[in-house]
C-alpha cells in the first residue's frame, strides 16, 4: 500500500522531489482548498494568512518569521497525510485549487537579489560550485549575467525551487486549477481567493523577502538578457500569458 501511495504521488513530481511536493502543497479540510505555493511569489503573505484562517486567529503571527516556511509548524496538511488524496483533493470541484505566479523576468531577478546577491548560503553555494568557485567563500561576487548563464545549463530537475520554472513548480498538466492568480494583481487576486474561502478580513501583506525586483529591471537587464531569460522560461511566459522583452514594463 505504501508503495502504491508513493507511485501515485510521484506522477505529480516528475521534475521535483517528493519532499518538495509535500512541502509545496497545503491542504485545509476545514475550508476545503488546496494551495500550491510558488517560491518568490508572495508565499510568505499567503501562507501566514492561511495559517491565521486555519487557526481562526486574525492576529496570529510567527515570533520567528522564517517559521512560516517551516512545514512542520504549519497547521495545514500535506498530501501525504490524506488517504485518497487524488480523488478527494485533486479531482472534481469539492476542493478549491489555486496557486500564484509572477512575471519570469521579475521572479528571476528577485531570486538573484535575495539568494545570490543576498548571500543565502545554500542557494549561492550551488551557483558558486557550478561556476567553478570555492563554495566556502560567500564573499565572491556573482553578476546577474553569470547567474543567468548558470541557469541556462541547469536541468529542470536540478534547479532550486526559487528559480525553477513555475510551470513545473505548480505541477501544471497534472493539477487542474480553479484559479491561478498573479503577483502583478495580487491584492485583487488574493482578495478573490479569500472571498471564495469566506475569509476576506484575514489578509494583510507580509514582505520580509521583498526585493523590489520589478522596479530594478532596467538596472540589471540588457536586451540580450531579456532574450536569454525568455528562452529559459518560455513555457512560463506562454502558459501564464506574460510578454517577451521590454514591452512588459
Amino acid at each position: 500500500m505504501q508503495t502504491d501511495f508513493f507511485d501515485r504521488l510521484s506522477k505529480y513530481s516528475k521534475y521535483t522531489t517528493l519532499d518538495e511536493l509535500n512541502y509545496a502543497v497545503y491542504v485545509s479540510l476545514k475550508h476545503k482548498y488546496v494551495f500550491i505555493e510558488t517560491a518568490k511569489v508572495a508565499c510568505s503573505s499567503i501562507k501566514l494568512t492561511l495559517q491565521r484562517l486555519e487557526l481562526e486567529d486574525r492576529n496570529f503571527k510567527r515570533d520567528v518569521f522564517q517559521d512560516v516556511h517551516n512545514r512542520q509548524f504549519s497547521p495545514l496538511l500535506r498530501l501525504q497525510q490524506i488517504p485518497g488524496f487524488e480523488e478527494r483533493l485533486l479531482k472534481g470541484d469539492d476542493y478549491f485549487r489555486f496557486c500564484f505566479v509572477r512575471n519570469p523576468y521579475a521572479r528571476t531577478l528577485s531570486a538573484y537579489l535575495d539568494k545570490i546577491k543576498g548571500n543565502s548560503t545554500r542557494e549561492k553555494a550551488k551557483i558558486l560550485s557550478q561556476l567553478g568557485y570555492d563554495i566556502r567563500d560567500m564573499s565572491i561576487p556573482i553578476s546577474f549575467e553569470q547567474f543567468v548563464t548558470a541557469l541556462e545549463k541547469q536541468p529542470i530537475s536540478m534547479m532550486d525551487n526559487h528559480w525553477r520554472h513555475q510551470y513545473y513548480s505548480t505541477y501544471q498538466g497534472t493539477i487542474n486549477y480553479h484559479f491561478i492568480g498573479k503577483l502583478e494583481s495580487f491584492d485583487v487576486d488574493f482578495s478573490f481567493v479569500m472571498k471564495k474561502l469566506g475569509a476576506e478580513d484575514y489578509y494583510r501583506t507580509e514582505s520580509r523577502h521583498a526585493t523590489s525586483s520589478m522596479m530594478r529591471i532596467s538596472e540589471y537587464y540588457t536586451d540580450e538578457l531579456f532574450d536569454r531569460v525568455y528562452n529559459i522560461y518560455k513555457i512560463d511566459f506562454e502558459t501564464f500569458g506574460y510578454k517577451k522583452g521590454k514591452p512588459f514594463l
